[in-house]
């Protein structure tokens, strides 16, 4: 990292970005957690660089999980292969295991408000408003007093004070304690965001757990193992395995059994259903998923897919083999119209 004059003329003095973090530890291991979550999301760009930052924005932490807003779905599915390399980052830059996993959401990013330079963003005027309790503030004052510095000792009073105004507010306005962790939570909702998220994974690793087993399942087999499973859910299952799939799959390979195993789990068909033509359509339409060697040269399409002959006069082609579940409510539309 350049350093400026200014350092080089006082190595003596440290850099707030370094003195900051050691006074946020004196409050304790939960003030210190949520000031690192808070860094991640605020140090974004320094994380993934500036051209990343620019398209791909970071919206919020939901337990280990970081929640990433994008406009263009390019940038996501790119993301989404660089995740490893990401998560890696975020914990490295935050010091400690801050997230497991990467994922999208429609939610988009609060635009930033102006604000005078040392300023922090004022509470909602709900908070503000909030009555403080004897014992609330005099355990404000027990924070402050951790300082002999005047104006530091003002800030953490104010500081304090907000944070306790912010715990009486939330218990007027109805919230609980989460059942599994104990961590404050909306009236309307049985967990926290923490350990609904958590229960969320927990679902769809179960569900990837029986695609691994049964590539070829559809809803109705999946939900006799795990019956909490929508189509929502699976077919956002699938998908993620297909594309984690694919990287393993040579682009010339269509004999294999983890060529034939993505065939299938793209197309849910079982494995006495699979014929030579499915496997070269999925794994043609797939090509750009898959992993291509140095100085590969994708063929054209009919060289891998030949047209096919024309059937006799008033006979039609048959048909391929149903999708998943996304697309069996337009198979029967289409087979209606055909009858």
């Amino acid at each position: 990292m350049r350093t400026s004059k200014d350092d080089r003329r006082t190595p003596w003095l440290e850099k707030t970005r370094a003195v900051l973090p050691r006074s946020v530890r004196k409050f304790g291991p939960e003030v210190a957690r949520e000031f690192e979550r808070r860094q991640v999301l605020t140090h974004w760009p320094d994380i993934v660089g500036a051209t990343i930052a620019k398209r791909v924005k970071a919206v919020a932490l939901e337990g280990k999980v970081l929640l990433l807003y994008t406009a263009e779905p390019v940038w996501a599915n790119q993301l989404r292969m660089m995740m490893p390399d990401i998560v890696q980052k975020v914990n490295s830059y935050a010091g400690q295991k801050i997230i497991k996993e990467l994922r999208f959401t429609r939610r988009k990013a609060p635009p930033a408000e102006a604000e005078t330079p040392g300023e922090t963003p004022a509470a909602p005027a709900p908070i503000k408003k909030q009555p403080v309790a004897e014992d609330a503030l005099e355990r404000a004052r027990e924070v402050s007093d951790l300082t002999d510095d005047e104006q530091l000792a003002k800030e953490l009073l104010r500081i304090s004070l907000r944070r306790e105004q912010q715990k009486a507010w939330r218990k007027s306005q109805g919230y609980h304690p989460c059942p599994l962790c104990g961590s404050p939570t909306e009236p309307d909702r049985e967990l926290c965001p923490a350990c609904l998220s958590k229960k969320r994974e927990e679902l769809h690793s179960q569900v990837r757990a029986v695609l691994k087993d049964m590539p070829w399942a559809r809803l109705k087999d999946v939900q006799e193992y795990v019956p909490e499973c929508t189509t929502y859910i699976l077919n956002d299952q699938r998908s993620y395995m297909v594309q984690q799939l694919a990287m393993q799959v040579d682009v010339r390979d269509k004999k294999s059994l983890l060529a034939r195993t993505l065939v299938m789990l793209d197309r849910a068909i079982p494995p006495e259903k699979l014929t030579d033509e499915i496997i070269n359509k999925t794994l043609y339409r797939l090509r750009f998923d898959l992993h291509r060697p140095p100085g590969y040269k994708m063929p054209k399409r009919y060289d891998v897919l030949p047209l096919g002959k024309k059937g006799k006069k008033g006979e039609k082609e048959k048909p391929e083999e149903a999708e998943p579940e996304r697309a069996e409510a337009g198979a029967h539309e289409t087979a209606k119209k055909e009858s």
